[in-house]
């Protein structure tokens, strides 16, 4: 018999409700500290008589804020699944408010309810995390680049000339630096690309082919030509697909 349990997530806590045959057996909240999860790890199997085989952890993806429990997890062997939070809210129906403490029993029922179907996760591996961090950031100075020239580009012929200019002088050099900084991001994704095999081969394959859009390529799930100033949002695009 599994044990299915259900983790809400946040930056310093960790919500968790436990349920058996669809009944809510336990509930706890702890600190989002890996002690503090072994810890209760460790007193479930001793309040219930299990082995760790017999525990199914489910959480929506957080970001950074999973890290410290999927280690845990990990390391202790137990199975665990990732879902989108929107995909957990739709199967739950209408529902209102937010509480973590109702959220970490919603989970663990998703879970349960859908335990023929779930897909377990697995680590990636340090050379995916690595380029994963690096196109984090491309996109955080992208988005921090337009935010600089964008008041600039709707403010000419609106606004006095010389504040114009000074508005400019303030920031003129930042946006080159970030340019600077984005051309040495896109050299370091790709030789990182180019030192693995597997996400060579993919990486291959999607420039192989021209794609209008890098957004309607996420739509429509195929590929075609890709410019080369697309090609690093073609390596973001392989990872939301989970092709690398």
């Amino acid at each position: 018999m599994i044990y299915f349990v259900g983790i809400d997530v946040s930056k310093s806590t960790l919500d968790i409700a436990v349920v058996n045959s669809g009944v809510l057996i336990k509930e706890e909240q702890i600190s989002n500290e890996k002690a503090s999860l072994r810890g209760f790890l460790k007193t479930l199997k001793q309040s219930f008589n299990l082995s760790l085989e017999r525990i199914v952890v489910c959480m929506e993806h957080t970001g950074i804020y999973n890290y410290r429990a999927l280690e845990v997890l990990h390391d202790s062997g137990i199975n665990v699944c990732l879902e989108p939070a929107l995909q957990i809210k739709q199967s739950q129906g209408m529902t209102r408010g937010k509480d973590d403490k109702v959220d970490a029993r919603r989970i663990a029922m998703y879970a349960y309810k859908n335990r023929e179907q779930l897909v377990f996760w697995k680590p990636q591996r340090e050379v995916l995390q690595k380029l994963q961090a690096l196109l984090t950031t491309r996109e955080r100075l992208i988005k921090v680049k337009k935010q600089l020239q964008v008041p600039l580009q709707e403010s000419a012929g609106f606004i006095d000339p010389s504040i114009l200019k000074s508005m400019k002088t303030s920031t003129i050099s930042i946006i080159k630096s970030i340019t600077k900084e984005l051309k040495e991001l896109d050299l370091k994704i790709r030789n990182t690309v180019k030192m693995d095999e597997k996400i060579a081969k993919q990486y291959s394959y999607a420039t192989s082919a021209w794609c209008g859009s890098y957004h309607r390529t996420q739509r429509h799930h195929s590929y075609r030509r890709i410019p080369t100033h697309q090609r690093s949002k073609t390596i973001c695009l392989l990872f939301w697909r989970g092709s690398i």
